[in-house]
């Protein structure tokens, strides 16, 4: 067997199994072995691999033409083999030690060192305490090189990557918990390189190797509902491993590993801490390491109370890390479940709807909108959640372009962003100008709720999308007409930000606004009146001239005319003589316009002669 590398302990065991079919014929048992089906393709990556490959060539040169080789090697009485062991827990674990007993001669793997000092912290910890547990050690040991090297194995499906995953594990759970020093500074930087043989392994104390043993060996339960743990190993654990810099994956397997390490790997409260603690983390925004920092104490905190998150929360103590808006709501819901008067069938209500996966426990709209005389009514929050949920499948909104005109035609429901631009709102569920945040603040966006109360999730929801929008009374002059009737505008924005922007300038008296492509408005950007006009004209958008800015000219060229839109009109310009040939002065100015440049366009075309 092999001690520290799994792909070579993998490969002796093959070997052993397939022994008879490596020396049968003139071929070398390197060339047998790698093209032999039991023969997995990374094992030619692996060093150890690669020096056993050779040795066997050797050995099948120099001993192949000796009879019954086999009968003179396990010779009891000649003994032709000895073996000397050398006991290394008396020795300790220094890394200079594996160097010198590495057959290779060459340093060990940054994972190798990384268990090395793992290993020697612990027996400094553990060895001589009568409050330890004697076996911890031990068990800890055969643990790590067993049944979590196994559970790493199968769950990551890039074998190449073992070590390296092994390693962000423990990569995480040191930042989370504050212990990962260098030189005296606290690392939160996930991708800071070579941290393993550099952090200060004395600030890894007893619960940090107990935080290990409570979550891998619950990973590994084969006595847990075993769905319930595949939940957990890909929602939860194998994406903290992956991706180290997510703060959000970061604090999730945070709170699972918190949890275990409080109850000493008791599980029964697990689903509802588990719950709270993912509403949290998925509805509140990480942006730098010290919000980050902040939300991993809040964890600890409230994992003194993990026998019972949701009776703390129904006290409602003041919670530091996360979201205020989502804090408070989920109070709100510890207060509805937790009161012994609350229909049962409200609240599976509200576990049921948190499992929608674009709004992710994030249902505050349907509690602010069912509330009714300081209660919280069953029948409207389960009328107002069946709406929303019917908008919106687990990505996006069904019909996302349907269903902002239709919010348009109630009002401006825009979202303010910086640098003064506002958005129609993204579909992207993590965004924080999204319609998932416009969705779950509906107490205070009144198009929100005046767009549900007039849906009924019996009939077909885009049909009466339709009829919202065909019902709308919106004059041409306002920017959301535009939008409404010409949805093609929406394509000349950015998915990924859909922001437009108000052009007031009193000193040059520019009173318009205009569609934004990308992020900022520092760009060529387009009017939206201008864009409408010509989309009716030519059928198409993005016809319209202008500079760069803000407040750049924009104008419509359409053969010698120049159309120009401000302040409510279009004016229409004879590129000629350049003079203004006329201004809109109706309320419906995109029908007028094109009615005026009709009728200018007429009079320039000559009459037809006629021959006869």
């Amino acid at each position: 067997s092999y001690e520290t590398r799994i792909s070579s302990r993998r490969f002796i065991e093959a070997l052993v199994d397939n022994r008879k079919q490596i020396f049968v014929d003139s071929l070398s048992p390197s060339e047998k072995i790698l093209d032999s089906e039991w023969f997995v393709s990374s094992w030619q990556f692996d060093p150890t691999i690669q020096s056993m490959l050779v040795m066997l060539d050797d050995i099948k040169k120099c001993f192949n033409d000796v009879d019954d080789l086999a009968g003179l090697l396990s010779d009891s009485n000649n003994k032709p083999l000895v073996f000397q062991f050398l006991d290394m827990e008396e020795l300790g674990m220094e890394d200079t030690l594996y160097i010198k007993l590495n057959a290779r001669g060459k340093p060990l793997t940054e994972f190798e060192n990384f268990k090395a000092r793992l290993f020697g912290r612990m027996h400094e910890l553990y060895t001589g305490d009568g409050d330890k547990d004697d076996n911890f050690e031990t068990n800890f040991k055969h643990a790590f090189d067993g049944k979590w090297t196994d559970l790493f194995w199968k769950q990551f499906e890039d074998k190449d990557k073992f070590d390296e995953n092994y390693l962000n594990f423990f990569n995480v759970l040191f930042m989370n918990n504050s212990v990962l020093f260098i030189d005296g500074m606290l690392i939160t930087n996930a991708s800071h390189p070579h941290w393993a043989n550099k952090f200060e392994i004395s600030k890894i104390d007893t619960s940090m190797f107990e935080t290990v043993y409570y979550c891998l060996n619950f990973l590994c339960d084969d006595k847990c509902d075993p769905k319930f743990i595949e939940n957990i190993i890909k929602n939860i654990f194998a994406p903290a491993v992956q991706d180290r810099t997510s703060h959000q994956n970061r604090l999730m397997l945070h709170a699972l590993t918190t949890y275990l390490y409080k109850s000493k790997g008791k599980t029964e409260s697990l689903d509802k801490w588990l719950r709270i603690m993912q509403n949290l983390i998925k509805n509140s925004s990480f942006d730098d390491n010290r919000s980050y920092q902040r939300a991993a104490k809040s964890i600890l905190k409230m994992s003194d109370h993990w026998q019972d998150l949701l009776a703390y929360f129904n006290d409602g103590v003041k919670i530091d890390g996360f979201s205020p808006e989502q804090v408070n709501e989920e109070h709100i819901k510890a207060q509805i479940i937790s009161n012994p008067d609350t229909d049962p069938a409200f609240k599976k209500a509200i576990y049921d709807a948190e499992k929608h996966q674009y709004f992710c426990g994030q249902i505050r709209s349907a509690l602010y909108l069912a509330k009714d005389s300081g209660k919280y009514d069953f029948d409207k929050f389960k009328c107002y959640w069946d709406k929303i949920a019917a908008l919106f499948d687990k990505n996006k909104p069904k019909n996302g372009l349907l269903l902002r005109r239709a919010l348009l035609s109630k009002g401006d429901y825009t979202m303010s962003v910086k640098g003064s631009c506002k958005t129609l709102c993204v579909d992207s569920s993590s965004d924080t100008y999204s319609l998932k945040r416009l969705f779950s603040n509906g107490k205070e966006v009144k198009e929100v709720k005046e767009l549900l109360d007039d849906l009924n999730t019996t009939n077909d929801l885009d049909n009466q999308l339709e009829e919202i929008i065909k019902k709308s009374t919106i004059s041409q002059k306002d920017w959301r007409y535009c939008f409404i009737q010409y949805p093609a505008l929406f394509g000349l924005m950015d998915p990924n930000y859909l922001r437009i922007k108000k052009v007031d300038d009193y000193f040059s008296n520019l009173h318009y606004h205009i569609i934004i492509p990308k992020k900022s408005s520092n760009g060529y950007n387009y009017s939206t009146h201008l864009e409408a006009l010509s989309l009716e004209y030519f059928k198409a958008c993005n016809k319209s001239v202008n500079d760069i800015g803000t407040f750049a000219e924009r104008y419509l060229p359409i053969k010698d005319f120049k159309v120009t839109y401000n302040n409510g009109a279009y004016t229409i310009t004879n590129n000629k003589d350049k003079t203004i040939q006329t201004k809109t002065d109706d309320d419906d100015v995109i029908t007028e316009a094109l009615d005026i440049i009709k009728k200018l366009l007429a009079e320039q075309t000559p009459p037809t002669q006629n021959n006869n």
